[in-house]
């Protein structure tokens, strides 16, 4: 029957710690690295949060001109466009058709219209 031989490896304590070391300092950089990418996104995301809001403010002072202006065909189609931003395609859309209804010719409203279609 065959036995295994029984070697006893020892790994010498400074490579030991040299290995330790280096792996400390791996977790380190991973820690930073990843903080610094949260920081990033947290940045970005308030970046986007502030824009969002300023377009909703904006949409709340062009909703008030159109209420005064039934037949401001420029300020439905800003409207549209905000919403458009937004990401809101219906609402945008929907301010679309009011500037085409007021005019089927405005050649601006004409260019969101084929962009809004494939959305």
């Amino acid at each position: 029957m065959f036995k295994f031989p029984k070697i006893y490896l020892r790994i010498p304590d400074k490579i030991k710690y040299i290995f330790a070391g280096g792996l400390c300092l791996v977790l380190f950089l991973t820690a930073i690295t990843a903080g610094l990418s949260l920081f990033s996104h947290l940045q970005q995301k308030e970046d986007l949060n502030n824009k969002k809001s300023t377009i909703l403010s904006q949409i709340q002072v062009w909703q008030e001109i159109v209420g005064k202006y039934k037949d401001y065909r420029d300020g439905y189609l800003t409207l549209s466009i905000l919403e458009y931003r937004l990401g809101d395609n219906d609402k945008a859309r929907f301010y679309l058709q009011k500037t085409l209804s007021i005019d089927p010719n405005f050649e601006k409203a004409r260019d969101l219209e084929k962009i809004l279609r494939f959305y």
